[in-house]
């Protein structure tokens, strides 16, 4: 199928709105939980990866029932191990959370966000989606992406490929053996930050890409002393060298740089030798609510009005293929 963006149009009363939420935790496994947020928040889509590596079997984060104020989460690790099936527990990992609500906004340094969603079904061994930005970027930006439902129960990631200063490309990936097998169709979230070094409400990040590096042996990505404290971290392949099912993990994060690896799964055979790809990641000294001034809202939503914070939201949809 084709895959179907949302547009909405918003009224603001105050540019000063909360847009995001950030935070992290530190005890998920393959057990559903449910994350509080601080904010009622009126279309917002959730990134939360990559995982650490405290266990070595290949895993994902499944996002399920997006509410205004929550979501559950949990592990999903793939269904066989060196080709045999496991019984799927792991123990527990951390990870990074940034809720964004849809739309372009402009942060408090001037950098701009955009954040999307997209229902598809598109895989990387068909047709891929494509995505092109409503804002324009002075340069190719940081791209995030992440699965939002639970539609279909098979595990699934998604990948991402060429993109630039107007989009970029992406598709859902389940693991090696199936990724041919097709996936239902999913919703899929998409984050767009300008490149750089930013301040966000007095909160020092990184939006970063590492170049073309990274592999399945562990890469240190240096801060060179930007933050105070670890920040939050949160990364997405971002090229498509090597075809084979693969997703991004990380060990050793502290103020001052981060390991991150390609990790093929085993599904089909023990290789997981990874030929260099880029690696987008955004590192962010925060934690809880964050501002921004809107210019549009982008999302999936029905016809709706609202308050947040006394900024007044009118919601229409309008579709495009």
């Amino acid at each position: 199928m084709v895959g179907t963006q949302y547009k909405t149009t918003v009224e603001i009363e105050d540019n000063d709105a909360i847009i995001a939420e950030v935070g992290q935790i530190t005890d998920l496994n393959n057990e559903s939980q449910t994350i509080l947020l601080n904010h009622n928040f009126v279309n917002p889509v959730i990134f939360a990866q990559p995982l650490s590596r405290n266990g070595g079997d290949s895993s994902t984060i499944r996002i399920t029932d997006i509410q205004s104020n929550s979501f559950s989460v949990q592990l999903q690790e793939t269904t066989l191990k060196n080709g045999n099936p496991h019984d799927g527990f792991h123990t527990t990992e951390t990870f990074s959370f940034l809720v964004v609500e849809q739309g372009i906004w402009e942060l408090s340094d001037g950098s701009i966000l955009e954040a999307g969603n997209v229902a598809t079904d598109a895989i990387t061994t068909s047709t891929w989606e494509s995505v092109d930005f409503n804002n324009t970027f002075a340069n190719t930006p940081v791209v995030l992406t992440q699965v939002q439902t639970n539609n279909d129960t098979t595990f699934v990631r998604t990948r991402q490929r060429n993109g630039d200063a107007n989009g970029f490309d992406f598709a859902l990936e389940e693991e090696e053996l199936y990724k041919a097998s097709g996936h239902g169709t999913e919703n899929v979230a998409w984050l767009a930050i300008s490149l750089g070094e930013g301040n966000w409400d007095g909160n020092h990040f990184i939006a970063g890409n590492t170049g073309d590096q990274v592999t399945h042996n562990w890469h240190t990505i240096d801060f060179a002393n930007n933050f105070t404290n670890a920040p939050k971290f949160l990364g997405n392949i971002a090229t498509f060298d090597g075809p084979d099912s693969s997703g991004l993990r990380y060990r050793n994060l502290t103020n001052g740089n981060v390991q991150i690896m390609i990790e093929e799964d085993t599904s089909q055979d023990n290789e997981q030798n990874h030929t260099t790809e880029d690696i987008n990641f955004l590192a962010l000294e925060a934690d809880g609510n964050l501002t921004g001034s809107v210019d549009s809202l982008t999302g999936l939503a029905d016809s709706q009005a609202g308050t947040v914070n006394a900024d007044i939201f009118v919601l229409g949809d309008a579709s495009e293929s």
